[in-house]
């Protein structure tokens, strides 16, 4: 039992450390070290993050888009690297709040109710319908005004 209390405790310093780690147009990643540490991050994590920070790469096709249809209606595209985050952070349980800021982060433009609303969407299909869809190119999340969310595969 002891086990999955440190497993928990060292998923939840991880996730403490995400909104601090950004990923440039370039595939380049940033880590904001000093950020993470006023937030009380494990100095453990942020030595190991700040480690990678010049090693890691990312690459990602497809879009990250947020456009305003109406009212209540949203289309959000996410990358591939940024569809396979939010597919880890459902597949591990996380709480609709871990999701929300998983998608601010990876839009940076999104207003928080927003990402709220499809976070709550999203937890509701699951994982495996947002794999379902992922491609190559990553997914794009439409809204209707009653917070029905319909999903695509991006296309180039």
């Amino acid at each position: 039992m002891q086990e999955v209390n440190d497993q928990q405790l060292a998923f939840e310093e991880v996730e403490k450390a995400l909104p601090y780690i950004h990923f440039n147009n370039d595939g380049s990643m940033e880590f904001d070290a000093e950020g993470a540490e006023k937030a009380g991050v494990d100095k453990a994590i942020i030595a190991e993050t700040k480690a990678d920070e010049n090693n890691v790469f990312a690459s990602c096709l497809g879009d990250n888009s947020f456009d305003r249809g109406g009212p209540l209606t949203y289309k959000i595209d996410l990358d591939h690297c940024n569809t396979k985050t939010v597919i880890y952070v459902l597949g591990v349980g996380a709480g609709i709040a871990t999701i929300a800021g998983t998608l601010t982060g990876a839009m940076g433009n999104i207003p928080a109710t927003v990402a709220l609303g499809i976070a709550g969407g999203l937890m509701t299909i699951g994982a495996a319908t947002l794999s379902y869809y992922q491609s190559v190119y990553g997914v794009t999340i439409y809204t209707s005004s009653e917070w029905n969310l319909t999903i695509s595969s991006q296309l180039p």
